[in-house]
């Protein structure tokens, strides 16, 4: 029997006197050079590889191991694990040859298993190691492009053949492609060509994990659908359950898992870490390379359609509340990606091509951002840095000032701004100290005095709603909508109220609970 000590913490008393009637063996970890060997010239023996190919293989993996304990960090920080698992993915992707050259599917797939987790810092030493060892210095071959496969049709992202799904690829133009963001969809665009490894995501929060996934399936055709998990998630939502059909007989109804896999979805499984464990559990069989699933109520093994593809995001545990530190076994199943926070300079780059911002303003609310961050204080919405304002808000921000009626020459567009700013920022934090460093520091860098008391007085209120920038009050509705339902389980009194405002808003005629529809 297999025991992972990461899960000791899950056994309980029954089960510890259980596992004393058997006959625990401990397996080590394979680093026997002649073991190594066999099982590298097993995976290669079609390609039928010359010794120093072998060797260099062989001395590669032993490096990196070695590398992995004293210089390389990945996306988080900590030391990297390479395992058998990594070694084998490598190997696996190398034996299918799918660049049509050896030593161009050896650097794909030596970089797909062994680069991706890293810190981008770590990156030129196993780069440089694997043209060392595998490539024995010889370059010439990644100047070249990797043909298209003739079994299949494929779309070309940043170099690499991705599988066209049923739909017709579009490229939505909205969506801002700095210097980052295509170093992203290159390491992502490498592992969905590979068309079968389950992809794990690891970021801050806003830092475009799932809307590059989205993107990425739009642009090559294929449909993309996404479950959001939080700790009270239910297994049944993966699955499916029995209900009732329309004549009143009891049926199974598949969930979205199942009928991704049948079809040959693309699924997102965002915020995986705040997944119950029995949902974790689940999964296990999927993630193996036999992509099947055993649906327990139903007796049926189901089988994933060729395009079939998992991602997971997450962002880091400990950062934010509620989230799990997934166990190494369970991670060793993905190819691990982490996405860096964006440069300043790219946040300025995407304010003013999304939403229509003048650079000098983007410049100052990435300031803003920044100066607030920096601080580091406690808030109990979120930890850490982000304790003011994340990405996210920024974007809401700026998304403000794009939804206005600009019609008026003489208004000052400096004090707008940072009024907006204390609204949204200043309307969550708990400590009148901390809505005070947000006032200071917005005045600090628009030049601007905020009146919060102005802000808020029945004269201002009735002046903003008027009918030329019903879209920007539909869109502060929704925010603020969202920000109460989330925090309480029934409907509050100030929500009744603001939903009262927005059906008005959008001349509609419902009950309370359907405008509830507006922001689902």
């Amino acid at each position: 029997m297999e025991q992972h000590l990461s899960h000791g913490h899950r056994i309980n008393h029954t089960l510890k006197a259980r596992l004393k009637r058997f006959t625990e063996l401990y397996v080590e970890e394979l680093e026997n050079e002649g073991d190594l060997r066999i099982l590298v010239s097993d995976y290669l023996k079609g390609l039928n590889p010359h010794r120093n190919i072998i060797s260099g293989i062989i001395s590669f993996y032993l490096a990196v191991r070695k590398e992995a304990h004293s210089h390389l960090v990945d996306g988080t920080g900590h030391r990297p694990h390479y395992s058998l698992r990594t070694l084998c993915r490598a190997l696996k992707y190398v034996a299918a040859n799918p660049c049509c050259s050896v030593q161009r599917s050896l650097y794909e797939g030596f970089c797909l298993s062994f680069l991706t987790q890293l810190d981008r810092s770590s990156h030129p030493v196993v780069q440089k190691l694997v043209c060392q060892h595998i490539l024995m210095e010889n370059t010439k071959c990644l100047k070249q492009s990797i043909p298209s496969p003739s079994d299949r049709p494929c779309v070309d992202v940043e170099g690499y053949w991705v599988s066209q799904g049923e739909m017709e690829p579009a490229l939505d133009p909205s969506y801002i492609l700095t210097a980052s963001v295509k170093l992203n969809l290159r390491d992502l665009s490498r592992v969905v060509s590979a068309g079968t490894h389950p992809v794990l995501i690891q970021g801050e929060t806003s830092v475009g994990k799932t809307s590059l996934i989205h993107w990425l399936a739009a642009a090559t055709g294929n449909q993309c659908v996404r479950i959001n998990n939080h700790e009270h998630t239910d297994i049944q939502e993966y699955i499916g359950c029995y209900s009732s059909d329309s004549r009143g007989k009891l049926v199974f109804k598949e969930g979205v898992l199942i009928d991704a896999m049948r079809k040959g979805y693309w699924i997102i499984l965002d915020e995986l870490n705040l997944a119950p464990t029995d949902v974790l559990e689940a999964l296990n069989r999927l993630l193996d390379d036999n992509r099947e699933l055993f649906v327990a109520e139903t007796q049926e093994v189901i089988k994933a359609h060729p395009r079939f593809l998992l991602f997971a995001t997450q962002n880091p545990p400990g950062l934010y509340g509620g989230r799990k530190v997934l166990s190494r076994a369970f991670r060793n199943r993905f190819v691990e990606l982490h996405f860096d926070e964006l440069p300043s300079a790219e946040l300025e780059t995407i304010l003013h091509q999304r939403c229509s911002l003048p650079p000098s303003y983007c410049s100052k609310l990435v300031k803003v951002m920044q100066d607030l961050q920096s601080l580091r204080r406690g808030s109990t919405v979120f930890a850490g840095k982000h304790g003011f304002i994340t990405l996210r808000d920024l974007f809401r921000w700026a998304d403000r000032y794009r939804l206005q009626e600009q019609t008026d020459a003489s208004q000052d567009w400096l004090q707008y701004l940072a009024n907006d700013g204390f609204m949204l920022l200043a309307g969550r934090v708990r400590k009148p100290e901390e809505e005070a460093i947000i006032l200071s520091t917005l005045q600090k860098h628009f030049k601007r005095t905020v009146n919060p008391e102005s802000l808020f007085s029945q004269k201002q209120v009735t002046a903003q709603f008027s009918e030329s920038n019903i879209n920007y009050h539909i869109l502060i509705l929704d925010q603020l909508i969202l920000s109460q339902y989330i925090n309480s389980l029934s409907i509050p009194p100030a929500t009744q109220t603001i939903c009262s405002i927005k059906l008005q808003l959008k001349n509609k005629n419902a009950a309370l609970p359907e405008c509830l529809w507006f922001f689902r």
